[in-house]
C-alpha cells in the first residue's frame, strides 16, 4: 500500500469517528420517536378513548406528513446548510414529541402526529447526501453501514426503553404514556444543541482536519465524482423512470423492515452491520452481495412458513430479518453509479474548477494535427493557466496524468497532477513581420 493512500485511509477514518457516533446517535433517537407509539398505545388508546382504528390512523399520518416534505425539507439543508437544518429538525421533532405527552383528545392526537412528521422529513435523505459530502464512493458502503447501526439499535432497544417508561406511570402526575413521549423527546432536543455546536457543515468548515487533510478529502472527492452532470430542476426527477423503480424498491425494503419486531433479528443485524458493508467496495461486490443477501432473506421467510417446528419458524424469522438492514448501505452506495446531478447554487469556486475540467478535457484539434512538441514549462499555476488559455484561445492544452495520489503541481489539489504540456505561439502583429520574424513559444 502507497504511502498516499494510507494517509487517505487515516484521514477517512478520521472523519468516520469525528461525524459517525453523533449521526448514529442522531438516528437511533429519530427512530426511537417515531416508534414510541407503539409502547404508548398499550395505556393511551384507554385514556384517549380511541379504537384500533383510529389508532392505525394516527400512526400512519406521521408518515404522511413525512411524505409531504420530505424533497423540501432535504433542499432546505442543501440551502441552510447541514449544521443548521439538522439542528432544527432535531428540535422540532423532540418538542412535537413532548407536546404529545399533552394531548388530550383525537383531534390533537391526529396533528401532532402528523406534525411529528413535518418536522421530522429531511432527516435520512438529508444525512445520506451530507455523507456524499464528506466521503467518496469507495468508503460510503461502510460509512452507510454505520450509520445504518442507529436503526438496528433503536429497534433493538425501543420496545424495552418503552416498557421501562410506561413502568414511571404516576410520578409527578403522569401516565405512563406520557413519560414515553416526554422522555424520547427530551433527548432530541439536547442533542440538536450538541449538532449545532459540533456538526460541521463541509469538509472546508471542519475545524478537526488540517489544511493538508482538508485536501486529501477534496481530491478523493473529485476523483470519483460524476463528469456528465446535468442542471435540471430538482423536481423533474419525481417522474424519472430510475426514480420511481429505485423508489418503489426502497418502499418494499421498509415495508418488510417494519413487520421486524423482534428483539433478536436487530441484534443479529447489528453484529452483521459491523462487518459485512466495510468490506464492499465495488460497485461488483456490492450488487453480489445485495443480491446474495436478499436471496437469503426471502428463503429464510419463506421457509418460516412451511418448516415444521415453531423453533424453527423463529430461527428463520431471524435470519430472514437480519438481511433486511443490510440491504441499506447496499443501496444507497449504488444510486451514484445510476444518478449524476449538479446542485444548484454551488460555490463559484466549484464553477470554475468544474469549467477548467472541461477545457483541459477539450483538446483543440489543430494540435492534435501539429502533433506539436511538448516544451518544458513551469508547473506553477497550471490550473490558471489552462483556464485563461482555454477561454481566450483555445491553444493551451494542459495533461491531466494518471497519478490519483500525489500531486506535482503547486497549483493543483492533493492527488491531481497537472503540467502545461502545450504553449501558445506568439503570433507577429502583421503579416510583413511574420514573414521575417519566426514564431516563438512562450511558457507561463
Amino acid at each position: 500500500m502507497s504511502t498516499e493512500l494510507a494517509f487517505e485511509q487515516q484521514v477517512m477514518k478520521k472523519m468516520a469517528w469525528r461525524l459517525m457516533p453523533l449521526l448514529i446517535v442522531m438516528f437511533l433517537i429519530s427512530f426511537i420517536d417515531r416508534q414510541n407509539v407503539g409502547s404508548a398505545k398499550l395505556e393511551m388508546v384507554h385514556a384517549l378513548g380511541m379504537t384500533e382504528a383510529s389508532y392505525g390512523l394516527g400512526a400512519s399520518l406521521f408518515f404522511i406528513g413525512y411524505l409531504l416534505f420530505e424533497v423540501p425539507s432535504t433542499l432546505a439543508l442543501h440551502r441552510f446548510g447541514a449544521r443548521a437544518w439538522l439542528a432544527r429538525i432535531m428540535m422540532t421533532w423532540g418538542v412535537v414529541t413532548v407536546l404529545m405527552a399533552f394531548a388530550r383528545s383525537l383531534p390533537v392526537f391526529y396533528l401532532f402526529r402528523f406534525a411529528l412528521g413535518v418536522a421530522e422529513a429531511g432527516f435520512y435523505p438529508g444525512v445520506i447526501y451530507y455523507l456524499t459530502q464528506w466521503f467518496p464512493q469507495s468508503y460510503r458502503t461502510k460509512v452507510l453501514g454505520f450509520f445504518t447501526l442507529g436503526s438496528s439499535l433503536a429497534n433493538m432497544l425501543g420496545s424495552l426503553i418503552g416498557g421501562l417508561l410506561l413502568t414511571l406511570g404516576g410520578t409527578w402526575g403522569f401516565a405512563g404514556w406520557q413519560w414515553v413521549f416526554i422522555a424520547t423527546g427530551l433527548p432530541a432536543v439536547i442533542v440538536a444543541f450538541v449538532a449545532l455546536r459540533y456538526l460541521p457543515n463541509s469538509v472546508s468548515d471542519a475545524p478537526f482536519l488540517s489544511q493538508q487533510e482538508k485536501d486529501v478529502v477534496i481530491a478523493a472527492l473529485k476523483r470519483e465524482a460524476a463528469d456528465n452532470a446535468k442542471a435540471t430542476h430538482p423536481w423533474a426527477a419525481l417522474l424519472d423512470p430510475k426514480v420511481l423503480m429505485f423508489a418503489a424498491t426502497y418502499m418494499l425494503m421498509s415495508t418488510s423492515l417494519y413487520g421486524v419486531l423482534n428483539m433478536i433479528p436487530w441484534a443479529l443485524a447489528t453484529l452483521l452491520l459491523l462487518w459485512l458493508p466495510g468490506k464492499l467496495k465495488r460497485e461488483r461486490v456490492v450488487l453480489k452481495a445485495m443480491s446474495v443477501v436478499a436471496g437469503i432473506g426471502v428463503v429464510c421467510f419463506a421457509s418460516s412458513l412451511v418448516l415444521p417446528t415453531a423453533t424453527l419458524r423463529f430461527a428463520a424469522l431471524c435470519f430472514g430479518g437480519a438481511c433486511i438492514p443490510l440491504l441499506y448501505p447496499c443501496f444507497w452506495s449504488l444510486l451514484p453509479h445510476f444518478f449524476s446531478g449538479a446542485r444548484r447554487g454551488e460555490r463559484r469556486g466549484d464553477q470554475r474548477d468544474r469549467q477548467s475540467r472541461r477545457l483541459r478535457r477539450a483538446e483543440p484539434d489543430a494540435l492534435r494535427r501539429q502533433g506539436s512538441a511538448q516544451p518544458d514549462c513551469a508547473d506553477a499555476g497550471a490550473d490558471r493557466v489552462s483556464a485563461h488559455f482555454g477561454r481566450r484561445h483555445g491553444h493551451c492544452r494542459v495533461d491531466r496524468r494518471a497519478s490519483p495520489h500525489v500531486a506535482r503541481s503547486s497549483g493543483a489539489a492533493f492527488g491531481l497532477s497537472l503540467n502545461v504540456t502545450d504553449c501558445m505561439k506568439k503570433r507577429p502583429r502583421s503579416r510583413t513581420a511574420a514573414k521575417t520574424q519566426p514564431a516563438t513559444k512562450t511558457c507561463y
